[in-house]
């Protein structure tokens, strides 16, 4: 679609460029043989027999000539006027650039007529025309030509290609309109190549012939107007021969039915002899291209970005010399407005800023309006998004948008909130807000702690999570971005973050962040906790499907883990993990939502660590451990507790029958994992 449109943007500037200088009118075109060429490379010396410029031009009526400037003119010249221009070719067959000096240009032998309008002059009114004495015995007329845009600027405008019969006609027919494009709306330097069919209203006419391009209404937008030309001009066509194989439609088109903001299309088969011109009709009345519609003269017909307003009723004419024949009427129904994005339940801790978003497309404008539980009214306007500032347990509940425009209205899926249960106290929370911060070591927004980087990995700061107090991500919200983890297969379960925090006084231990992974990085990461500050033992690991590069808020209860309440020294890590040891496959290599790479990244927000507040808490167990020989030996010294094991740190644990200080365990075998437990 997006060539396509392009494509009619540079045929708009061409036609531009026939609106803008001066020339008396040449000598009439008398035909011969079985086409004309003109590719304008000696309008040094003035334009060719048959070219004329004109200024003031409308639907009745041809316009003023004026003159043509034959000196050569440089592409960003702003005079008004229809000059001699180097074309968008260089000589040796390569395209320019468009950045090529005035020098570069003079010297280039392969020339175009364009021209530079202003409001002074050919805005609008403007026309390019190519007379012709007379068609007799020739006929199937095409027109085919480069259109050049040779200065990009910000302005647009709408051209019409006629013809008209006569020696001075009043009345003209359109046989294509086109929107020329500025620089916001994708124009580009260069040249596209057209053609244009003519069908048989050309042929065999005793009278002049004129073929013209003229803007009718003045530029759209502000500011500098475009430099455009043409080059390369060839008229074909046929001697008058009997036409023996009438139009036949051999596929009729199809009704159909589409969303809002999608494309549809409508297509028919002929046989028949050639040129087949083809009309296609909305309502009974002729469709022009321009706007989301192309296609209009020929077998396809595309509308792009669909609403209510292009649905209705549409057929297809189709003639040659023969017959005319019009298609069945089909139908276009148009499902507006329709969501194509539906609101999402997400998790919030308390506080926190709750984001909720729909996406529509319909007939402009639209409007939207919030409801929480279905009945209370929150917003209401042209926002898609809703959000909720410090979110309580009052907040918790359904959420849904309905989506209103002048066809109708629509009513999203419902989303909810829910806030995670957390402990009453928050021990300690980094925003990562990067004013002020360390990418290598940030500070914490609450209590105490320390964060740092492990394994190789490196840090900095970037957009961070809707959630977070602070507001909307961007300057005054980031997050913790982390990069450099390991080459694929090695390192595994070492790169990442690490926090240290204590929680003395504290327990019933709950840590949540928030964590957004690119596609390239590992989408297995493993926590593990400490409770000496060094000594690390894995614990959940968290897997990222999330394809979107969202956050995804993630939280791990340690209230059962011995030695992490009350611990001066508790520690707690992120690392990225091979699949093998994440999950129990046979891949030991790092796996990621599309390919793994080290340019990957994993980001971080909102990391907390809460817990409640213990008036007693249990004093310290001294526990001893010795490798004696090929055995362990555990002493203790309180006999109020008793020796469990098990065969992983999370249980379950069993009591070990008749075990008593000191207690001697061989070194063989599977792992073991000990504790003592009060009696």
């Amino acid at each position: 679609m997006r060539r396509v449109l392009i494509t009619v943007a540079a045929f708009a500037f061409s036609t531009a460029l026939f609106t803008s200088s001066s020339s008396a009118q040449q000598p009439t075109i008398i035909l011969s043989g079985t086409s004309y060429t003109q590719n304008f490379d000696g309008i040094g010396s003035g334009l060719p027999d048959g070219w004329s410029v004109n200024t003031a031009a409308t639907a009745g009526s041809l316009g003023n000539p004026v003159t043509f400037a034959v000196a050569k003119t440089a592409w960003s010249s702003t005079t008004g006027q229809f000059a001699n221009y180097a074309s968008a070719t260089a000589d040796a067959g390569t395209n320019f650039a468009g950045s090529e000096s005035a020098t570069v240009q003079a010297a280039n032998l392969n020339r175009a007529l364009a021209v530079r309008t202003t409001a002074a002059f050919g805005d609008p009114g403007a026309a390019f025309l190519l007379h012709l004495q007379n068609t007799t015995n020739l006929g199937s007329f095409q027109l085919n030509l480069d259109m050049l845009l040779l200065s990009v600027q910000t302005r647009s405008n709408i051209w019409t290609v006629d013809y008209g019969i006569g020696a001075t006609p009043t009345t003209f027919t359109s046989v294509g309109i086109y929107n020329s494009l500025g620089t916001s709306s994708g124009g580009v330097f260069g040249k596209i190549n057209r053609t244009f069919s003519f069908g048989s209203a050309l042929d065999n006419q005793s009278q002049d012939v004129w073929i013209r391009i003229a803007t009718f209404t003045a530029t759209a937008g502000s500011g500098t107007r475009p430099t455009v030309g043409i080059d390369n001009v060839t008229l074909t066509y046929t001697t008058a021969a009997a036409v023996t194989n009438p139009v036949v439609i051999t596929s009729q088109p199809q009704s159909r039915t589409n969303n809002a903001g999608s494309t549809a299309t409508f297509t028919v088969s002929a046989s028949g002899t050639a040129p087949i011109a083809y009309q296609w009709l909305k309502e009974g009345t002729p469709l022009f291209d321009g706007g989301n519609l192309f296609g209009a003269n020929a077998s396809l017909l595309t509308m792009t970005n669909v609403s209510s307003t292009d649905a209705g009723h549409y057929a297809v004419v189709l003639s040659n010399p023969a017959n005319t024949v019009t298609s069945s009427i089909v139908t276009l129904t148009v499902n507006d407005p329709i969501i194509t994005t539906q609101p999402v339940s997400r998790t919030n801790v308390a506080g926190d800023i709750a984001n909720f978003f729909v996406g529509a497309a319909g007939t402009a404008p639209i409007s939207y309006r919030w409801y929480f539980n279905g009945t209370n009214a929150l917003a209401v306007g042209t926002t898609n998004s809703l959000n909720l500032t410090n979110v309580q347990t009052l907040d918790q509940g359904s959420y849904s948008a309905v989506i209103t425009d002048a066809a109708g209205s629509v009513t999203s899926s419902v989303a909810t909130l829910t806030l995670k249960a957390t402990p009453s106290t928050r021990i300690a929370e980094w925003d990562f807000d990067e004013i002020g911060l360390v990418a290598t070591n940030p500070a914490p927004l609450i209590g105490t702690g320390t964060a740092a980087l492990v394994g190789g990995t490196s840090g900095s700061f970037s957009t961070g999570t809707f959630s977070d107090p602070a507001g909307p991500p961007g300057a005054l919200n980031s997050g913790w971005n982390i990069a450099a983890f390991p080459a694929q297969g090695t390192n595994n379960k070492t790169a990442g973050v690490q926090c240290n925090v204590s929680t003395t006084g504290y327990q019933h231990i709950l840590l949540t962040w928030e964590e957004r992974h690119s596609n390239t990085a590992s989408k297995y990461n493993r926590l593990q906790y400490s409770t000496n500050g060094t000594d690390f033992v894995d614990y959940d690991v968290m897997t990222m499907n999330a394809t979107d590069n969202s956050f995804v808020l993630f939280s791990i209860d340690l209230s059962s883990v011995p030695g992490v309440n009350n611990n001066v020294n508790f520690a707690f890590r992120l690392v990225s993990e091979f699949e093998s040891t994440a999950i129990g496959t046979a891949n030991a290599n790092y796996d990621a939502i599309t390919s793994y790479g080290t340019t990957g990244t994993i980001r971080y927000d909102l990391m907390r660590v809460f817990g409640d507040a213990a008036s007693v808490l249990p004093s310290p167990i001294p526990l001893t451990i010795q490798q004696v020989g090929n055995s362990v030996v555990l002493s203790w010294t309180n006999p109020a507790f008793s020796l469990q094991s098990a065969s992983d740190v999370t249980g379950p644990y069993t009591t070990i029958s008749g075990a008593a200080s000191p207690y001697t365990n061989a070194v063989s075998g599977a792992q073991q994992f000990f504790r003592l437990n009060a009696h």
